[in-house]
């Protein structure tokens, strides 16, 4: 290699016999050896946050709470008034009470499968041990079974300890009429009328629509009882005696015979003695 001064030209030959002038310039040599590696560079600043991230899917239920504690109790109020209700009077009313307050009530009563309630004469006689009054009922109830009556039947019979027919008897609003066939057999409308002192007719048939016997004494028909249906305190000591000359062995009886308060109170005008036998007067309820 020879190479002019001040050029780029130069002699070059490659030992082959191939030689010339050349643009050394445009001739590049071998390649160096790899040089060694350079130092850490810097950290470079952080780059802007990137966009937010969707959201995650809903986490799972958490479990109940504890409950919370019971409240107090509220303050007891005061009581109210008593209130109380009558039995039903024969106008079909009842009186409700309550403190100084009172009020008149309707009162419901069954409807009857008859239009009327049958009345009779017992046709059989007892003497004054009757078996109490729940004796003289059932055997009123047993001469109407017997005779084809339906019902519920009670003797007009009292005693010394509350009963009467005032107490024990449903106060119709239907009349009472006798077991004949007539049309004139109403005794009386309602019980009302059945207790003013006088009837419509006397009640002179017995449970098999017979006629009783009107002589006496077998017209007289135990009762106990005056005409407003309370009773009289005669009652040959609650119908349990036959006896006839001790205390309480007598009884009030009426009149089959009658219409006025003689067909059940002759009372004090004519008592007997608790060994006779008489009628019982039998109601339907």
């Amino acid at each position: 290699l020879w190479i002019a001064d001040d050029t780029d030209i130069g002699w070059v030959s490659d030992g082959t016999g191939d030689e010339g002038w050349a643009d050394i310039g445009v001739i590049r040599g071998q390649d160096g050896a790899a040089g060694a590696q350079g130092s850490k560079g810097t950290t470079g600043i952080q780059g802007l946050a990137g966009p937010a991230g969707s959201a995650g899917a809903q986490g799972p239920q958490g479990s109940n709470g504890a409950n919370g504690v019971n409240g107090v109790n509220g303050v007891n109020g005061t009581d109210g008034a008593s209130c109380s209700l009558s039995a039903c009077t024969i106008e079909n009313e009842a009186t409700l009470t309550c403190g100084g307050n009172s009020v008149q009530l309707p009162c419901i009563r069954p409807v009857l499968a008859s239009t009327a309630l049958k009345v009779f004469v017992t046709s059989l006689r007892y003497t004054g041990n009757l078996g109490g009054l729940t004796g003289a009922d059932q055997k009123c109830q047993s001469l109407a079974n017997a005779a084809g009556l339906t019902g519920t039947y009670k003797a007009w019979l009292s005693d010394s300890s509350g009963g009467s027919p005032d107490t024990r008897f449903t106060k119709s609003l239907v009349p009472y009429e006798q077991t004949n066939s007539n049309a004139t057999n109403q005794i009386a409308s309602s019980y009302s009328d059945l207790t003013d002192g006088n009837l419509r007719q006397k009640i002179e048939f017995t449970e098999e629509g017979k006629l009783a016997e009107v002589d006496a004494p077998r017209n007289l028909v135990w009762t106990g009882t005056l005409s407003d249906g309370k009773s009289s305190g005669f009652t040959c000591s609650d119908w349990s005696t036959n006896g006839y000359n001790g205390a309480n062995q007598f009884a009030s009886h009426g009149d089959l015979s009658m219409t006025d308060y003689k067909w059940t109170g002759i009372g004090g005008e004519v008592w007997t003695t608790c060994d006779n036998a008489r009628r019982l007067y039998c109601f339907q309820q």
